[in-house]
């Protein structure tokens, strides 16, 4: 006869794979053990003699108390397993947005906003202004359109802003729990280069729609970003360029596979680009057994993004951040990271910006992962530097938008390729 802390060892896994407490149960009511689909152990002839000696009531009582039990400590297992891996993902939780002062007025923005007008500046209501003001997204000689387009089942707030003289457009792509009020450095970097800057809130994100920071498949991230390309492509003046973060370069693969026509972009670049995050094995393990368990979403943990504090502090009282990983999301990446096992290589030339000091990102996986993936790729390393490569403090972020520089004005083509283990300097001619 088992003690029950070997039954917790032994079977657990034969009773979550082939018997479901719900038919347990029936059997025994019945008294019918000798018909489990199990095979045949320890476990069996334990689960035989309860139901021999007590008989199938007391047997029934006993085996729903146990398998509560044990629902109840795998469950809280679980979440401490899919809070610690999971949360890679998640740099800060926000204050409750319903307690913020911009609330109301996002609600009124998400409301107000038009489709999408290229030629007519957008209506600056007091909504609008406390928007442009809490985000800094309020620029000097610069024409601002801001609206929604359909894409799909979604309807995404994009805005573009547009420089007195732009010489191209540039394309933003942001990272996952993100929007385009994080992007300020990027927006002010694109219009000081004279680019037109276009970007939007991605599904699920900002002010768009969507099932709060998920999404089924990242192939419609990519279909909603090839939708927004063509919507701009009359609108916008080229060449076009493409500065993606993290999630934002996964799109960007994503889009780059599936598009017939990858080469609408003369320069790409990706910043702590996301193919795996930390944890990754582990947090497998924590999603296969969450989901049987019926855990959809897990809180966000701190995380050190950035060595600005000024920009951490930003994101926990930002309204527009999102307080929880939905497991869909991580699922919809998992399948995401498999199919890009079997893509052939790209034929694409790539600038890839990585801190050395970035824990949410794994880096010594992607970077190998994506030089197999990308032929012509162009690594360059910010040492020390964290997840958030724009919005790092000035050092490291004059150091990010310098590297950007210089491999624009090169045409996607740097003349030095610096690639290896952090802090090994490659300088090829």
């Amino acid at each position: 006869m088992m003690i029950w802390g070997n039954w917790g060892k032994s079977i657990t896994w034969k009773l979550r794979k082939f018997c479901t407490p719900r038919r347990l149960l029936s059997l025994l009511e019945r008294g019918s053990t000798e018909h489990f689909p199990c095979h045949r152990s320890t476990g069996d002839l334990w689960l035989s003699g309860v139901a021999w000696r007590w008989g199938p009531t007391t047997a029934k009582k006993v085996l729903t108390r146990r398998l509560v039990d044990h629902r109840r400590f795998a469950g809280s297992l679980v979440l401490l397993v899919l809070l610690s891996v999971m949360s890679a993902c998640s740099p800060h939780p926000p204050q409750d947005p319903t307690l913020h002062r911009l609330q109301g007025h996002l609600q009124q923005i998400a409301e107000e906003l038009a489709p999408l007008d290229f030629n007519r500046q957008t209506i600056r209501t007091l909504a609008f202004q406390a928007y442009y003001k809490y985000y800094d997204l309020d620029f000097a000689q610069t024409r601002h359109v801001f609206g929604t387009f359909r894409s799909g089942n979604y309807l995404l707030a994009a805005q573009v802003f547009y420089p007195e003289q732009p010489r191209g457009t540039l394309f933003l792509l942001h990272g996952y729990l993100d929007h385009t009020g994080v992007l300020t450095h990027l927006i002010q970097y694109g219009l000081e280069q004279q680019f037109v800057v276009a970007v939007y809130d991605l599904p699920g994100h900002g002010l768009s729609t969507g099932t709060r920071a998920s999404i089924a498949s990242f192939s419609e991230y990519a279909a909603v970003f090839d939708d927004f390309v063509q919507l701009c492509e009359a609108h916008v003046p080229r060449p076009y360029r493409l500065i993606s973060h993290s999630t934002g370069s996964a799109i960007a693969l994503e889009y780059f596979v599936q598009s017939p026509t990858p080469h609408r972009f003369q320069d790409l670049v990706f910043l702590a680009p996301l193919v795996r995050y930390t944890n990754w094995h582990l947090s497998k393990i924590a999603y296969t057994l969450g989901k049987p368990l019926g855990v959809e979403t897990v809180p966000r943990l701190v995380r050190q993004t950035s060595c600005d504090q000024v920009f951490l502090e930003f994101l926990r009282h930002d309204p527009l951040q999102i307080s929880r990983v939905p497991l869909e999301w991580v699922g919809a990446l998992f399948a995401w990271n498999a199919r890009m096992q079997e893509i052939t290589p790209l034929s694409l030339a790539v600038l890839v910006i990585q801190g050395t000091d970035d824990r949410i990102v794994d880096w010594e996986y992607n970077i190998p992962f994506l030089q197999e993936k990308l032929v012509g790729m162009t690594v360059q390393w910010i040492e020390h530097a964290r997840h958030q490569l724009a919005n790092e403090t000035p050092f490291f972020r004059t150091r990010v938008f310098q590297s950007i520089t210089t491999y624009f004005e090169q045409g996607g083509q740097a003349s030095t390729r610096i690639g290896g283990e952090p802090g090994e300097r490659k300088t090829n001619p």
